[in-house]
């Protein structure tokens, strides 16, 4: 199971614990707002397969990167459009690994989640 919360002191800075570390974001600018956040961890689970894809295939790399970027659509309240690149530094990908490596890093629960547009339920507790 994964499980993350968050705690506020009312100052819009919020103190997030997960199973392993803790960390602060926020949206007054301080730290990482929590849409950051979210990119972030889809670029990490990401990397998670691509660094998998990487060690069992026969291209050398020296490094690789994933960067995440979108800009909100201003009449809803969802990301739109989320963009992802992966960048390999070193061997260069043949077009037919590079369609391998886009098919393979889908097994990522985040991306997963985020495109098959995941239900979320919400409750009030005491």
């Amino acid at each position: 199971m994964y499980q993350a919360s968050i705690a506020s002191n009312g100052n819009r800075t919020y103190h997030a614990a997960t199973a392993n570390l803790t960390f602060d974001m926020g949206a007054a600018g301080k730290c990482a707002s929590p849409v950051h956040v979210l990119l972030a961890s889809l670029c990490g689970c990401i990397g998670h397969y691509v660094e998998l894809f990487l060690s069992q295939s026969s291209c050398s790399f020296e490094s690789f990167e994933v960067s995440a970027s979108c800009t909100p659509p201003t009449d809803s309240h969802d990301l739109g459009f989320i963009d992802l690149v992966i960048r390999v530094r070193g061997e260069e990908l043949s077009a037919l690994a590079q369609a391998e490596l886009c098919s393979f890093v889908t097994r990522c629960r985040v991306y997963g989640s985020l495109d098959a547009g995941s239900r979320v339920r919400i409750s009030v507790a005491r």
